[in-house]
């Protein structure tokens, strides 16, 4: 074969294989360049009707990051998805690809590709069931501390700081709580109550495979924020209890803490019914009023 016809072959193939790979990619590319346009247009036509935003509810800061990590997550499985998809069709349409050299090319296109994204992948599939354990979590423990409003408490969720948030804040008048919600899986292996029961002994929490102060530090850490927060903020020196919810874990008590550890089933019996020092009803609008203002939400950007 003359070397104009050799290279006239593989340059139809290569427009080929180009011809179909605009024929599979072009509708999507145009879809997201359409979208992407329309998103723009719509925001700029259109504004949110709330001139107050609301309040966050509880496990915004881990919606955000769930809808976040879908996002990276969709970026990683779009990347390998391509990388085999470009590799396939350069296999198929290529003559030149029969050669050793290209076959090795882009084998090892392929499996540093994979070492990069496999195991990004997985982490972050990881960390996304993680994050809706701990979303269904705080859910569950907002939804009894949100009956706690018929006991003169007002409730906060997800009370932002940089870098972190406090799950809940209560208020009224037998003090201000700083609530940490903490939600753990059980281990399937161990059968009957034993599997569900985790004892606090004032410093650490026994759990089934063993001690830890699981939560019981951050709890602290948060009480201890918000504290210094709120003095600053309202002028008053403001004591904060911190509290540590377990969601589906029965807690034994063998002794008092720094901490309150509870069930959410008994977060309501927790409180003195008459306390020693009540807050004025000043106080607490006082301290109620810096909680709404941080609490409220961000509009859409």
């Amino acid at each position: 074969m003359k070397l104009d016809q050799l290279f006239g072959s593989i340059g139809s193939q290569v427009l080929y294989g180009a011809f179909i790979l605009i024929v599979c990619f072009a509708p999507l590319f145009a879809l997201m360049v359409i979208v992407h346009f329309r998103r723009k247009r719509f925001k700029a036509d259109y504004l949110e009707p709330f001139t107050e935003m609301p309040l966050r509810p509880p496990g915004e800061s881990l919606r955000i990051k769930i809808e976040s990590l879908g996002d990276e997550l969709e970026d990683s499985l779009f990347a390998l998805m391509g990388t085999s998809f470009l590799a396939f069709l350069l296999l198929l349409f290529l003559p030149m690809a029969k050669s050793g050299v290209v076959w090795l090319t882009l084998g090892l296109g392929l499996v540093i590709s994979y070492v990069i994204y496999a195991p990004k992948l997985l982490r972050q599939l990881q960390e996304l069931w993680n994050y809706r354990l701990g979303l269904k979590g705080e859910c569950a423990v907002g939804q009894e501390l949100n009956q706690l409003v018929a006991d003169v408490f007002q409730v906060f969720h997800d009370l932002p700081f940089e870098n972190f948030n406090i799950d809940h804040v209560l208020v009224g008048p037998a003090g201000v709580w700083a609530v940490e919600t903490k939600t753990r899986r059980k281990p399937a292996a161990i059968k009957g109550a034993a599997k569900a029961l985790v004892t606090y002994d004032g410093q650490t929490l026994q759990f089934p495979w063993g001690n830890d102060r699981f939560g019981l530090d951050q709890a602290e850490r948060n009480a201890a924020t918000l504290s210094k927060w709120l003095t600053a903020s309202t002028g008053d020196f403001t004591p904060v209890s911190a509290m540590l919810v377990l969601p589906g874990w029965w807690v034994e008590r063998k002794a008092r803490g720094t901490v309150n550890v509870l069930n959410p089933k008994e977060v309501r019996r927790a409180f003195p019914l008459r306390p020693a020092n009540p807050l004025s009803p000043d106080r607490i609008q006082r301290i109620a009023f810096q909680l709404t203002e941080r609490c409220r939400m961000e509009r859409a950007k």
